[in-house]
Order: structure tokens, then C-alpha cells, then sequence
């Protein structure tokens, strides 16, 4: 949720191999048998600010990325100062890093401005939201309260997509329903993400149990959905963040804790 988020972290290649011995239980989703992976203790590095992320970056032109979004739970007690957890997809656009729009769950405050007061909400969550980075340089979070608490579809994968629409806009669904518009956003995209997203000191911080599944994107403006992802892939993992494909391209499978 932060800005510039994808140009200034530090990004770093993940052997999977190593990431299946975290593996810890099981679940279904969309038919498929996945396994959850246990975080590491501790995820403040720095600011207490990390990833468990994929990547799709190609030179294929994208003008819009899908994904069934899924959390079985979570928390973020440090809200009361500003700590946050997500489970959400990005979509960067104008085919650049340094802008984009996202969609998903959040646990905990989310500010106006990515980075601290005002505040669009404060308090414990879990919410629906979204948040678009433009060419002007401003960031915006908007929050979801008329969609109902997510809390009613925790254990449910829940369809996420943002694609453009022409005129420098993208829309946002959730579950189908328009739930926001991005302007002044240039199309198109070579650059998708799924996974989370933590910005917390709290080692009770956590969330359990989480997968982006039947990743999807449109080859053309209005496109019906192409299934997988194209690639190259990359995975992003940080200190306290454990994560693998289920199948390549197709599924995104994260969990993390403080």
C-alpha cells in the first residue's frame, strides 16, 4: 500500500525448494488441494515493512489482471499506530513501475496517503479497499465499507480484477461489482503482483492462510480473461514471509506473521 512501493524495496530471487519444508497444513481452493506455509518470527526489517509477492513482468501488453482472492483469517494489532496486513492484487500501469492500482483485503488503519495521517479508517478491520498511485504523483486509498465486512466471505475466494477501460481509467471489482474507477492512470500494463503486504512492529501480527488463485489477465482492451499468467515470474519474499506457486502462472499461494 505504500508509495513507490515496487521501485524502492529490494527485491530478491526465492529458491522454492527451501520454502517446502514451511509447509504446515492444508486447505482447499477452487477445487485444488493447496498447503499453507508457516511465516517466520519476525518480519521488522527496517520499518517492519515486507512482502510475499509474485510477479508476472512481460513484454506482452496486459490491460487488466484477475485473481480469486482468499483468507481463512488474520490480525493486525498495531493498528492503532498505523500497522496494516493485505491480501491484494496490483496492477502497474502506463507500462512503468512508478504507478499502478490495487485491490484486496486489509487488516488495520489505512491511511489516506500511504503513509501515515489523515486516515480513511482506523481501527482493527478486516475491510475491502483500494488504492491507485498516478502520473501526477498523488496516492489515494479508498475504503470499502458498502461492499459488508470481508469477514463475511473469510474462507471463500473472492474475484478481484482491475482492468482498463479506455480514457486513462481502470476499474476495480470485487466479487463482480464495480468498486472504484482510477483516473488519469495511463493504460497499459507489462507489470501485475498478488500476495501481501505487512507494515507492522507486532509480533502477534499475522495472516493465516492465504491464497490468489486463477490468476487471469486480458491480452486487449475488453478481452475476455486469459488463464495464467504469461511469464517471466518472479517471487519477492521478505524477513517473516513464506511463499510458492501451486501451479506455474496459475496460483499464488502466502502467509505471513509479525
Amino acid at each position: 500500500m505504500f508509495r513507490k512501493r515496487s521501485i524502492t524495496r529490494a527485491r530478491k530471487w526465492t529458491n522454492l525448494i527451501g520454502l517446502i519444508a514451511f509447509f504446515t497444513g492444508s486447505f482447499l481452493v477452487s477445487a485444488q488441494a493447496m498447503t499453507t506455509t508457516a511465516g517466520a518470527a519476525d518480519c521488522g526489517v527496517g520499518m517492519g515493512h515486507c512482502y510475499s509477492i509474485v510477479e508476472t513482468n512481460t513484454s506482452s501488453t496486459g490491460y487488466g489482471s484477475f485473481a480469486q482472492i482468499y483468507v481463512e483469517n488474520g490480525a493486525a494489532p498495531d493498528w492503532s499506530w498505523g500497522g496494516f496486513l493485505t491480501e491484494e492484487l496490483w496492477v502497474f500501469t502506463g507500462d512503468s513501475d512508478g504507478y499502478w492500482v490495487e485491490s484486496g483485503y486489509i487488516y488495520g488503519s489505512v491511511s489516506s496517503n500511504g503513509y501515515g495521517a489523515p486516515w480513511n479508517y482506523v481501527g482493527p478491520g478486516p475491510n475491502w479497499f483500494w488504492a491507485d498511485e498516478r502520473p501526477d504523483g498523488t496516492y489515494h486509498t479508498h475504503v470499502l465499507t458498502s461492499f459488508g465486512s470481508p469477514l463475511n466471505f473469510l474462507g471463500d475466494p473472492v474475484d478481484v480484477s482491475i482492468s482498463y477501460e479506455g480514457s486513462s481509467e481502470w476499474n476495480v471489482y470485487i466479487g463482480g461489482v464495480l468498486a472504484g474507477v482510477s483516473t488519469s492512470n495511463p493504460c497499459c500494463s507489462y507489470d501485475s503482483e498478488t500476495g501481501g503486504e505487512a507494515y507492522t512492529f507486532q509480533p502477534t501480527s499475522y495472516l493465516d492462510t492465504t491464497a490468489d488463485t486463477n490468476l487471469a489477465w486480458q491480452a486487449s482492451q475488453g478481452a475476455a480473461w486469459t488463464s495464467c499468467w504469461p511469464p517471466p515470474y518472479a517471487e519477492y519474499l521478505y524477513t517473516g514471509t513464506t511463499g510458492a506457486w501451486w501451479v506455474t502462472g496459475c496460483d499464488w499461494l502466502n502467509s505471513y506473521t509479525g
